[in-house]
């Protein structure tokens, strides 16, 4: 009787272990969700400004904080799916910034480029749709370049733009891998030029992006 009762116990265990122990297939599905992607998205901007710069003393404005055109944003990003719902990865982008819009102050210039490299951080909702939300939050280092230099009726004066931080925040839309994105995003920089500016200047760079873009699967 004691053998047939650990032979039931035995074959009951061996039930309940298959039951809860996963399957090759579902680790097999369960690795490839967890995998990598890249996504490559272009942008414009819907909305973007510089710092306005005031002289010191005069508190006189310089340099406007409207901008005159629209700029445009490339960027790639790597990222590993730690869960079904969120992802973290890394991310470089080529931000061709608006120029700055002249206040009839005399002085021109002062606009710049940036090519921020971050870490970024995304989470999708759980929907019962094919279109998936989501939100994210990029932080990382701008190497800023391409600077404009200030010009007035003197002529044109040399001005040096710093690297700074970057940060951005906002969300989107996926849909069969096709990203809709808007995000909220920030350039940090100094400005110096001996001849019109005495020491530094805020001349930071803020915008709003919408982008599309793709998410390749690897």
């Amino acid at each position: 009787m004691k053998k047939i009762l650990i032979g039931l116990f035995v074959i009951s265990s061996l039930g309940y272990a298959k039951e809860v122990m996963p399957t090759a297939e579902a680790v097999t599905i369960q690795a490839e969700e967890l995998g990598y992607s890249i996504d490559v998205k272009v942008g414009g901007e819907l909305y973007s400004n510089y710092t306005l710069v005031k002289d010191s003393k005069t508190s006189k404005k310089l340099l406007g904080d409207e901008t005159d055109g629209i700029g445009y944003e490339l960027s790639v990003e790597l990222l590993k799916k730690r869960s079904p719902n969120f992802e973290t990865g890394v991310g470089i982008a080529y931000q061709n910034n608006a120029d700055r819009k002249n206040i009839n102050s005399g002085i021109k210039g002062a606009s710049y480029d940036s090519m921020p490299i971050y870490v970024t951080a995304k989470y999708k909702f759980n929907v019962d749709s094919l279109y998936v939300p989501y939100v994210k939050v990029n932080l990382g280092y701008s190497f800023n370049f391409n600077e404009k230099d200030l010009t007035n009726s003197l002529g044109k004066s040399s001005i040096n733009i710093d690297d700074g931080l970057y940060w951005a925040i906002g969300g989107g839309v996926e849909y069969n891998n096709f990203l809709v994105e808007l995000m909220y995003g920030v350039t940090k920089s100094d400005a110096k030029s001996p001849k019109v500016f005495k020491g530094d200047y805020a001349i930071d760079y803020e915008k709003v992006t919408l982008s599309v873009g793709y998410s390749f699967d690897l």
